[in-house]
């Protein structure tokens, strides 16, 4: 009877973690377009997100808004979209752009999506579809469809012109600063393309956000050339 008992007990428990295993993994492949699988929530409270964008040997680099960021040097705890998490540091940030950047260990991360070198989006023309990404109030990722709304606006405390983009569907709020507007590229019939070309720094809840220009996140990248140790930010 003990024996048979233990058996039962063996059994149960297998079960048990084999269904949390084949629950993590099923979320693992809902999450699977680059943009989403690139996004990260930063720190561990969840108060701003981030974009994965390249990687290089053992290290992935990211990007966010500077005022997410903590002092140049100092490490900080990110989550990705199947609820683990890895150490991040600081590397440079810049309150012109408002932008930063990060560094974390490849292994760590679950992917990127690339930063055109040239921009590919027309306003209103060839994008399939314009997404933001990011952790409203620590969850997520949720990701929201915009529209470009053909106009510039200005976040607090940002002297750089911002990009204005209109929610259309989805929750945007506190939390979503840091993370990224990604263009789906239709290539007639293949499978699209995801482009990175925003980056969320100001808006106002679930009505419009503000987004750093695809030429100032160049311009800040090119600063930051050395600290990016080699990696091709672009494709």
């Amino acid at each position: 009877m003990k024996k048979f008992l233990s058996l039962l007990m063996f059994v149960a428990l297998l079960a048990f973690f084999s269904q949390k295993s084949f629950a993590k993994e099923k979320r693992r492949k809902e999450y699977t377009a680059d943009r989403v699988m690139a996004s990260v929530r930063i720190g561990r409270g969840g108060g701003c997100s981030g974009t994965i964008f390249t990687q290089k040997g053992q290290y992935a680099y990211g990007i966010t808004a500077a005022h997410c960021a903590g002092r140049d040097g100092s490490q900080f705890e990110f989550g990705n979209p199947d609820g683990s998490t890895g150490s991040a540091r600081w590397i440079a940030s810049s309150l012109k752009y408002d932008l930063a950047l990060f560094k974390v260990w490849k292994s760590d991360v679950l992917g990127h999506v690339h930063i055109p070198k040239m921009l590919k989006f027309v306003p209103n023309g060839n994008a399939l579809q314009i997404e933001a990404c990011g952790y409203p109030g620590g969850a997520g990722p949720k990701w929201k469809v915009v529209t470009d709304a053909g106009r510039e606006g200005y976040g607090q405390g940002c002297p750089s012109p911002r990009w204005q983009f209109n929610v259309k569907s989805g929750r945007f709020g506190p939390g979503d600063s840091g993370g990224g507007i990604a263009v789906i590229e239709d290539r007639g019939g293949n499978a699209p393309m995801e482009w990175l070309v925003s980056v969320i720094t100001h808006g106002e809840d679930n009505r419009f956000i503000l987004g750093a220009e695809h030429s100032q996140i160049k311009k800040f990248l090119t600063e930051q050339s050395k600290n990016l140790e080699g990696a091709n930010p672009y494709y």
